[in-house]
């Protein structure tokens, strides 16, 4: 019996009545040195699909002589400039830009690396490692396995994400899911040393909705959550993006969620992980991500966004997350 999976509804859809020629020539008003009109820019560019604002570029270029990015870089500044010009990036490429960064800082960022691909499907992560290396003339996998900071674990568990190696099936099989369950449970019960491995395996190759199965197996069979086994298996990198394929097969909304939450309280803001999440999920299940929020944490994101950010970033951001 498949498990209901993650309801994806985004807040930015594509408009019915759309023009490129008139949302250029919009634009280019609104971009005009010394009469910069914020609201309109930010309205338009958040409020048209990624395929849309693909063709409003062309025909902004075609209708002024220069590239929507330049103009925008000449009058927006600081964060708000950062979430215009991420909508105006291919998704993918968008992402492998992101991992790029997180890869290249002191320390590699892999909360960062964990976030991007441990929820994503097979395609979608084929997508990304294509754009990587189209950007960067090498490899994801060949970056990441070369990271000094990196576990081995955590590399091994990015290389099988990265071959596409889950299972993306809606079936499940519940006698499949019962031996995964005792599987783990004794790997965990008597500290297998391989029990890591079994972890690793589970996650990255079963689908999300045999994952969900093989949880509710091993909590009937160890009194557990999942989600405590993979604690007392994995720590480090690899832990957290264990659990993080936890928490996505579980409900992706949720874990979001509470990405963004945490983003929010750190003692700095994490914009840049608030800006990623926003612009890479408003076009496939953000409305999905505020309800989770408001459920959790008993508030509205649109109502911790007003207030806790301002000027033209806050404008944007309660943009693309469309309605209270």
């Amino acid at each position: 019996m498949p498990y209901p999976r993650h309801h994806k509804e985004p807040t930015l859809r594509p408009i019915l009545e759309f023009n490129p020629l008139i949302d250029a020539r919009k634009l280019k008003a609104a971009l005009t040195a010394g009469c910069h009109d914020e609201s309109t820019v930010i309205n338009i560019l958040t409020t048209r699909s990624y395929s849309q604002r693909e063709e409003i570029i062309i025909a902004y270029h075609d209708t002024t002589g220069h590239q929507l990015s330049q103009d925008l870089s000449s009058a927006f500044s600081s964060k708000c400039l950062k979430v215009l010009l991420a909508l105006l990036e291919p998704p993918d490429e968008f992402l492998a830009k992101e991992l790029d960064k997180a890869l290249n800082r002191l320390g590699t960022d892999s909360e960062v690396v964990s976030e991007i691909l441990c929820t994503r499907s097979n395609a979608k992560i084929s997508g990304i490692q294509l754009a990587y290396l189209k950007l960067h003339g090498k490899t994801l996998l060949s970056v990441i396995s070369s990271e000094f900071n990196l576990s081995l674990d955590y590399k091994e568990l990015m290389s099988m994400l990265l071959q596409g190696l889950r299972h993306e099936s809606k079936e499940t099989n519940q006698e499949k899911a019962k031996k995964r369950a005792a599987s783990v449970h004794n790997a965990v019960e008597e500290g297998w040393s391989t029990s890591t491995k079994i972890f690793l395996r589970l996650l990255t190759h079963e689908s999300f909705d045999q994952l969900c199965m093989v949880f509710d197996e091993y909590r009937l069979v160890s009194g557990l959550a999942m989600e405590e086994a993979v604690k007392s298996a994995c720590s480090g990198d690899v832990g957290h993006a264990a659990l993080a394929i936890v928490k996505a097969a579980l409900d992706k909304s949720q874990f979001y969620a509470e990405t963004i939450e945490g983003a929010l309280r750190k003692f700095r803001r994490d914009d840049h992980t608030l800006i990623r999440i926003f612009v890479s999920r408003c076009e496939v299940d953000l409305e999905s991500i505020k309800r989770e929020y408001l459920k959790i944490y008993h508030k509205t994101l649109y109502h911790t966004i007003q207030t806790d950010m301002s000027g033209s970033y806050k404008e944007v951001m309660l943009a693309l997350l469309n309605t209270p």
